[in-house]
């Protein structure tokens, strides 16, 4: 069911369009899916741990796999939360848990991006603290230095929004209101290229 889920929403296309990967790009993509979903396995048993609710490791990290494969069969992730709440549910979790889990869980992404910038930022003082240290650059701490990186990052948010709707702008002119399908990496790229 939680693959089925996924493939009746609308995955089918995408799953058969992405036969045409080389394997080393299936690879890699395997890769991060692994990763993303340990580390999703993770923050899920932490949250169930503390409802009292939580499975064993390996079936959290089954259901979290499967659930990470709904997001990505399904047009707009729709088909991951329930298959998030079916998949806990089968494992024995109550069903206010379950819920709970899976309406944290794109709040814990969006935690996730909302801190990532600031770290960033406090990444790029740890590398000029390090130049200095081992005497490769002198970059010293001043106003210039806080201005560059404040309009690095405006500048990053700011392409990666008009990257986004440039992208989405393109898809609607192809498919108007109807559901994305097939082979879109061409458009991606172009109208990626097209902005950056």
């Amino acid at each position: 069911f939680a693959l089925a889920l996924p493939l009746a929403w609308g995955g089918l296309p995408a799953l058969r369009s992405s036969l045409d990967f080389p394997l080393a790009a299936w690879g890699t993509v395997l890769l991060l899916a692994v990763l993303a979903a340990c580390a999703r396995a993770w923050r899920q048993l932490l949250l169930l741990r503390r409802l009292d609710a939580a499975p064993g490791a390996g079936l959290n990290l089954a259901v979290s796999l499967a659930t990470e494969t709904a997001y990505a069969l399904t047009p707009g992730g729709a088909g991951g939360p329930p298959a998030s709440v079916w998949l806990l549910r089968r494992a024995g979790v109550p069903l206010p848990a379950a819920l709970a889990v899976s309406a944290a869980d794109p709040l814990f992404d969006a935690l996730f991006f909302a801190l990532a910038l600031p770290l960033a930022a406090l990444a790029s003082f740890l590398i000029m603290w390090l130049l200095r240290q081992f005497g490769l650059a002198d970059i010293q701490t001043n106003i210039m230095s806080l201005a560059g990186i404040a309009i690095s990052i405006g500048v990053l948010v700011d392409s990666s929004i008009v990257m986004a709707e440039n992208v989405m702008h393109t898809l609607h002119q192809r498919f108007g209101d109807r559901p994305v399908t097939g082979d879109v990496r061409e458009l991606v790229l172009s109208a990626c290229r097209t902005v950056g």
